[in-house]
């Protein structure tokens, strides 16, 4: 059976936005207010799964503002050039 997580992109008053991570084999959800939140949490909930998710589906909440998915991706954007960088040691 595939191991499929939803990662969803709301808005929040506090933050400006979160991300909803759902477990879709036990139903299972917590809220990240922010990306290194949502690496944490990711990796605490596939640990059941010895790591192996097959899948990390990203939807977004009805009505979401674009500035805010904007936001977003380019957080991920930073946060993935950071990973490489770590990746390749520089």
């Amino acid at each position: 059976m595939a191991v499929v997580f939803e990662s969803i992109i709301k808005s929040d008053s506090e933050t400006g936005w979160c991300i909803e991570l759902k477990d879709t084999m036990d139903g299972t959800s917590v809220i990240c207010k922010d990306l290194d939140e949502y690496e944490i949490k990711i990796a605490e909930m596939g640990k059941r799964y010895a790591h192996q998710i097959d899948e990390v589906k990203w939807l977004q909440e009805a009505n979401l503002h674009p500035s805010i998915i904007d936001e977003v991706r380019l957080a991920m954007s930073a946060f993935q050039e950071k990973y490489q960088e770590e990746l390749m040691g520089k």
